[in-house]
């Protein structure tokens, strides 16, 4: 089998080892009755996105053939039996539950964009500035090892300035529709286990019973988790741009990139000042005016501040929801959050790059 490049590769092998992993344990019987009731939420197809003039009609008859020899391929199966009704219970529970909270849209992507841009679904906020977007990889992989691997693959993609696209989409929001380009695109983890309560709840529970679910919680502080480490790896790239940049900075702007050095020092050793140093930040923006003016940092700031916005969501549902969630379901969240292959995953560590330093 022949792949575009070796990213391509490395994530098809990841998704064959978590395939494996789920597929030794049969569905239970509220499984099979999920799986059946997500066969009436089918993935868009890519002839509903032929009309208009959003997308060039022999690109897109390319992308069907591409698809369509991905499917012929035994070995080039669909999404699992249980990862599909993972990727249904979460649409269901987002939709009929508010999971993401009530302002929350969620959007399932082609057949394309799940295999060529590996996001399953795409969750939308309206905030009072504009639609915040977030990619999800939704995902029953129970090894670290995998989840590491899958985690690595987005840090090199935002390395080189990459962050989430879905080249077929459209809005639930505003009902536009085109390609999405640099949204943050995360993993989502749920176990077997978990899976199997998702579809049990579906079947016996009611939308206001379905609202108390503890996974809920630990979804969100995956998106939190995921989100600061981002916010790191993309801030370390900022700042190390910006050095390179120094000279051509204005006095004024060299003077406050100094002052940001320090700040990265003392978050560099301790963690918990971060917040200090994005605060610094946003009191610096004739330096980020400036910065924007590079487009290779403009890239950088672009994918950060979306970053930052998702993770202001994601901090306030978890308040919203520890405070409205039964105390039974916080402590079963608290318990399951400690098995959960994303919310034991090492946390990035901050490093301010050597050339702010050489720079200062």
């Amino acid at each position: 089998m022949t792949f575009r490049n070796p990213r391509e590769a490395a994530i098809f092998n990841l998704e064959r080892i978590a395939d494996a992993e789920t597929e030794r344990d049969p569905l239970s019987a509220d499984e099979l009755i999920v799986l059946k009731q997500s066969r009436d939420w089918p993935k868009p197809e890519l002839v509903d996105f032929s009309t208009g003039n959003n997308y060039d009609q022999n690109d897109l008859k390319n992308d069907e053939r591409w698809v369509e020899e991905q499917q012929r391929r035994e070995h080039e199966t669909k999404a699992t039996k249980r990862g599909k009704i993972l990727e249904y219970a979460i649409f269901k529970n987002a939709e009929s539950a508010d999971w993401f909270g009530p302002e929350a849209y969620t959007v399932q992507t082609t057949e394309y964009d799940d295999r060529h841009n590996h996001i399953d679904f795409v969750v939308e906020w309206e905030t009072d500035e504009k639609i915040e977007r977030l990619g999800i990889d939704a995902t029953t992989a129970e090894s670290a090892e995998v989840i590491e691997k899958k985690r690595n693959i987005i840090s090199q993609e935002i390395a080189e300035g990459r962050f989430g696209t879905v080249k077929y989409f459209e809005s639930e929001i505003d009902g536009s529709v085109g390609p999405i380009e640099q949204i943050p695109r995360l993993i989502l983890a749920v176990d077997r286990d978990g899976v199997k309560r998702l579809a049990k709840d579906l079947v016996h529970k009611k939308p206001l019973e379905l609202a108390d679910n503890p996974e809920q919680l630990l979804l969100l502080e995956q998106i939190q988790t995921q989100m600061v480490d981002q916010i790191k790896e993309t801030l370390e790239l900022v700042l190390r741009q910006l050095a390179y940049k120094r000279r051509l900075l204005s006095p004024e702007n060299k003077k406050q990139l100094g002052k940001l050095a320090e700040i990265a020092y003392q978050a560099e050793h301790d963690p918990n000042t971060l917040h200090k140093l994005l605060t610094a930040i946003d009191e610096s923006p004739e330096l980020i005016e400036q910065a924007k003016g590079f487009p290779t940092i403009d890239r950088y700031l672009n994918g950060f501040e979306r970053q930052r916005a998702i993770l202001r969501i994601a901090e306030g549902l978890i308040a919203q929801k520890n405070n409205s969630l039964s105390a039974g379901a916080l402590e079963r969240a608290k318990q399951d959050g400690q098995r959960n292959a994303v919310l034991q995953m090492t946390p990035r560590r901050f490093t301010v790059p050597p050339q702010l330093a050489a720079s200062a």
